[in-house]
């Protein structure tokens, strides 16, 4: 997958579909933090808070998950517990391969 395709495909989309504001910021986080040779990307709750606040896992999240889930931008494979605190927990996630010329 190279990177930059999928930015310009999904910025195609993200216009399209009237993407919001926190489904678009998400997105980037994740794609920032996917590995492209493992084809999986792992984030913590915290890295999350820390760059949207904690306000955004309460609220936006979730929303947002299901938002780029629905345009077929992600696939949350499965949440992960990595200690016993309670921010201690991350997300497993996939960014499906975008087809060349798609949404053109």
């Amino acid at each position: 997958m190279d990177i930059l395709s999928v930015m310009a495909d999904f910025e195609k989309r993200a216009d399209r579909e009237g993407l919001d504001t926190d489904s678009f910021r998400l997105f980037l986080l994740l794609l920032a933090n996917y590995d492209c040779r493992k084809r999986s990307g792992v984030i913590r709750r915290d890295t999350i808070a820390a760059a949207f606040g904690e306000e955004f896992i309460s609220t936006a999240f979730n929303r947002a998950c299901l938002r780029l889930s629905g345009l077929g931008l992600l696939t949350i494979v499965s949440p992960q517990r990595i200690g016993t605190a309670q921010g201690d927990s991350a997300i497993i996630y996939g960014i499906p391969p975008m087809e060349q010329g798609e949404g053109d």
